[in-house]
């Protein structure tokens, strides 16, 4: 029986996989005649393709993840938001007591898609001034090396800075990023 940790489980799927290849039956363990690295490789490498089971697990959390900051239609992403986002931004919310697995899993992968992530900028409109990769795949919070957010206000746009023909606005930046 698999245990309830989701490491767990996915570490006894990759046990079971091998067991496949290498048990002679339930009781007798066999002798590997091929590494499990060799296996795994792709096919046109050599191996039969074999993915590990946690790699591919984070695969489709991440693939959650990005459906619930794209694709703002599906209902499935509208129930998400609703119950869990609330009008907050993704990459600032936490985990709560309470909240699903699915949701908790969705919720692990928040750094490695905010590192994966680079946003246009084209009119600045839905990009945080502070927290949205913008600058060098980075957010200006960490470019700035701002440890304490207590003064940022999270609901600044890059728009709010940036005129057409005028460039930065410094009195924006006084004014509306910082929280006095």
């Amino acid at each position: 029986m698999f245990s309830t940790s989701q490491y767990d489980s996915n570490t006894n799927f990759d046990q079971l996989n091998r067991e496949f290849f290498w048990k002679k039956n339930s009781t007798d363990k066999g002798l590997p005649l091929v590494a499990w690295d060799r296996i795994r490789r792709l096919k046109d490498r050599g191996g039969i393709g074999l993915r590990k089971i946690v790699a591919v697990n984070t695969t489709f959390q991440c693939k959650l993840a990005w459906k619930v900051l794209t694709n703002n239609e599906s209902m499935w992403v509208q129930i998400m938001h609703n119950k869990y986002l609330q009008n907050q931004d993704f990459f600032r919310t936490k985990i709560k007591q309470g909240d699903s697995n699915v949701w908790r899993s969705i919720m692990k992968c928040k750094e490695l898609i905010r590192q994966a992530m680079v946003w246009s900028v084209r009119d600045g409109n839905d990009i945080s001034f502070w927290y949205d990769n913008w600058i060098e795949n980075r957010c200006l919070r960490d470019l700035l090396n701002l440890e304490d957010e207590t003064n940022l206000n999270p609901r600044t746009k890059v728009c709010e800075f940036f005129r057409i023909n005028n460039g930065m606005s410094v009195n924006s930046l006084n004014t509306s990023a910082i929280i006095p």
